[in-house]
């Protein structure tokens, strides 16, 4: 069985309980994760455009500056996302440096984790309906509204012991008025579990509309694929494309003289045979290394033919007209062999970069910089990228 704790911050400094709330000392036993408190994080939850995976972190610290301006080198997020067909969500946990710090002091760098690692499973189950994944902590009550499977907004609000009237009256003002087709779960200790039984059924006469989970047995479930947060993640290495032909062009001129010299082995009568295959096997990859040099040498002539090709500025501009529409002013604009950059003020950067990004005149295209307009609803941009007119 997993050992978890929680962290809350009853006075000036954090502090480790188990989730009886007993309180444990520092030099306590090891555990295995540490939940930390949802009062001290944003959820944020932003449809991802058709951009390259290693380009969405980006993406999502560019949408951060602009909610967050103030300070952004305080402000830390991790993100986890969700699919839906083939639309793509980011969910978003942000909160400060300094408090992410706290969390991994005195969780010993163990996993951290929201309740959103025990919500987002359960809500997998109901991908037909909308769903209310409600967790009940000692301190706090944190709401999750699914839709289909994918989170679509979350609220904190905290609660008061001995008043549990109080605090379900407070729950319920953050739920639809209508709430027919939606199913609510409850997740809690086995004594709040008690408290609450009679203003649920108050609530949703119907039982089949609801259901109570017990908070152990969900702990229990979270394992190293639940989603932990704020966890370095490491990169795949990737091999190139060049050096994997190559690797393939190799295995396929050697694996056949390996399978040869296996039979030589054994036969000797097909001694003639094999060197036979080899003569041949060197001049076809003496062919191909030919075949490759001249591949490589027309490729260099072909680059600098189109470097020398002068850009046809009508048509370029022509194109960019089209991406940008009449909403979108541009401040400034250049452009050398083929690479352009552009900085303009515009509604919806993101909408831009995704028709740019499906142009088929347009490649390569990268977001450098955006940062929302005071007072107006645009944003200032950069964008760079690739223009070649087919």
């Amino acid at each position: 069985m997993n050992r978890f704790v929680y962290a809350e911050k009853p006075g000036n400094n954090y502090q480790l309980f188990l989730f009886d709330d007993i309180r444990i000392p520092d030099d306590a036993p090891d555990f295995d994760a540490l939940m930390m408190s949802r009062l001290d994080f944003d959820i944020e939850v932003i449809k991802i455009p058709p951009v390259h995976s290693e380009e969405i972190n980006n993406l999502l610290g560019y949408k951060i500056r602009g909610l967050y301006p103030g300070s952004p080198e305080e402000t830390v997020f991790d993100y986890q996302i969700a699919a839906l067909r083939r639309e793509r969500y980011a969910v978003l946990f942000i909160t400060k440096k300094s408090i992410l710090n706290n969390y991994k002091s005195l969780g010993k760098n163990k996993p951290l984790f929201l309740p959103y690692a025990m919500a987002k499973p359960l809500a997998g189950n109901y991908t037909a309906e909308n769903c209310i994944i409600t967790f009940w902590h000692t301190h706090w009550t944190e709401i999750l509204f699914f839709s289909r499977g994918i989170l679509k907004s979350s609220f904190v609000f905290k609660t008061e012991k001995g008043s549990m009237a109080e605090n379900f009256t407070r729950f319920e003002s953050f739920l639809p008025k209508k709430i027919a087709g939606e199913y609510l779960i409850f997740i809690c200790s086995g004594e709040n579990k008690k408290i609450l039984e009679p203003y649920i059924k108050k609530l949703l006469p119907k039982k089949e509309s609801y259901e109570i989970l017990s908070l152990e047995d969900q702990l229990n479930r979270i394992g190293k694929k639940s989603g932990f947060l704020f966890s370095t993640k490491q990169k795949k290495n990737i091999i190139p494309q060049k050096l994997r032909i190559r690797l393939l062009i190799l295995i396929a001129l050697i694996l056949p003289g390996l399978i040869l010299f296996k039979f030589v082995s054994y036969k000797g009568r097909y001694k003639n045979e094999v060197n036979m295959r080899l003569i041949s096997m060197e001049k076809s990859y003496f062919q191909a290394v030919s075949i490759k040099n001249d591949t490589d040498n027309l490729e260099i002539k072909l680059n600098t033919l189109r470097d020398k090709k002068p850009v046809d500025m009508y048509q370029v501009l022509s194109r960019i007209s089209e991406v940008l529409g009449s909403k979108t002013n541009i401040i400034y604009f250049s452009i050398e062999k083929g690479s352009f950059q552009i900085e303009g003020i515009g509604p919806n950067t993101l909408a831009l970069m995704q028709r740019f990004s499906s142009h088929p005149d347009f490649s390569n295209i990268r977001l450098i910089q955006i940062v929302p307009v005071k007072g107006l609803k645009v944003e200032k941009f950069r964008i760079t990228g690739i223009v070649e007119i087919k």
